[in-house]
């Protein structure tokens, strides 16, 4: 790694840390850390969901197995972005209604009942645990590509550095 490379990389965090500051600044109450107040437009709060998703598991996980597979599993791989769109035109401004939820649990439980709020927390941890998975097998393949060390030191150096902390004293206002 060169000079250049390492200016581009401290910048980087630089970036995290400033905004991370600023939008911790913003957050006085759980409102605002989980939906930002309720006071993000839709098409913003969508764009930055879609951008979670987007993570290594869309990337390289799905350009290695198209390159395996073939143009089949391209446009097959291509139904998660497009419900992800229409969910996004269809569903979330549906969502404003709900003004007092801050989670999928919180409009379940309007719906069907507190059970109902456990059972999407439990269902929503296990797919979280398996995205934070395939996210950081990602970054540490990335890390060890471009830098050339082992993929379990590189999984921290992103999730542990600058993006867990962004996110943890921001919320939804930092992502």
């Amino acid at each position: 790694m060169n000079s250049i490379d390492l200016l581009g990389l401290l910048a980087y965090f630089a970036i995290l840390i400033v905004i991370g500051y600023r939008s911790a600044k913003k957050v006085s109450d759980s409102s605002d850390f989980a939906v930002a107040g309720n006071k993000i437009i839709w098409p913003v709060l969508f764009a930055t969901l879609a951008a979670s998703f987007l993570g290594g598991g869309a990337s390289m996980g799905r350009a290695g197995k198209s390159f395996d597979e073939g143009y089949a599993f391209m446009f097959a791989a291509s139904a998660f972005p497009i419900a992800t769109v229409l969910a996004g035109l269809y569903i979330a401004p549906r969502l404003k209604r709900y003004t007092n939820a801050q989670t999928v649990g919180d409009i379940m439980a309007h719906h069907f009942g507190s059970s109902a709020r456990l059972f999407t927390g439990i269902f929503s941890l296990v797919f979280c645990i398996g995205v934070l998975g395939a996210q950081a097998l990602a970054v540490g393949t990335v890390f060890h590509a471009i830098l050339g060390i082992e993929v379990s030191t590189g999984i921290p150096h992103r999730h542990g550095g600058g993006t867990a902390l962004l996110h943890a004293v921001g919320g939804m206002w930092a992502v």
